[in-house]
């Protein structure tokens, strides 16, 4: 199945989600990539005519400044039709992500993909808290992507890459549905 955007809103895949970015923009018509200095993170990227890739702007904004950061991603989007959003902030930027997922949980086309760390809650809390924020109806579509590590047995091996990460990211794209990449510990 080949899926297609016409719109998606990249919001801190500059760095290493960068290989999510550039699937993405094989598949969509226009990418808007979000991050404090994407002009910068994506100026040496290359392009040629006819790659298939969509154009990406980039937006130059900070979460951790959620009204200028609000008014940003508010005017990119105007009259657009938005149908992916992936969503990676720290904790820094959570007053912008609770604004954020109101503003698109309004949207019943689209499809949010927020990626959490090992030690955020669970994907079912998350989606809680969007139905709290929302004040309504969730009409997004909205999935998580879990980071974990790679574990030997019970002991940690490493912690993932940026192609893994990148890959769980892509897969909950195209699946529609949560993604665990690595191992997550229990919770006790």
């Amino acid at each position: 199945m080949d899926i297609r955007f016409h719109t998606a809103l990249m919001i801190g895949a500059t760095g290493m989600l960068r290989a999510a970015l550039d699937a993405v923009a094989l598949r969509s018509e226009r990418v808007l990539a979000v991050s404090r200095h994407a002009g910068l993170s994506l100026r040496h990227r290359s392009v040629s005519q006819g790659d298939g890739m969509a154009p990406i702007v980039p937006l130059d904004l900070d979460w951790q400044q959620p009204d200028s950061f609000m008014t940003g991603i508010e005017a990119a989007i105007e009259g657009t039709r938005l149908d992916l959003v992936v969503i990676w902030m720290h904790g820094s930027g959570q007053d912008a992500l609770r604004r954020l997922l109101r503003l698109l949980a309004a949207r019943p086309d689209c499809l949010v993909v927020h990626v959490l760390s090992s030690a955020a809650g669970d994907a079912a809390a998350f989606r809680a808290a969007l139905s709290r924020e929302a004040g309504g109806p969730v009409l997004c579509r909205y999935r998580t992507v879990k980071l974990g590590a790679i574990m030997n047995g019970l002991s940690f091996d490493r912690w993932l890459t940026h192609e893994e990460i990148s890959g769980g990211v892509i897969r909950a794209i195209l699946t529609a549905e949560d993604v665990v990449v690595g191992s997550v510990p229990a919770s006790g």
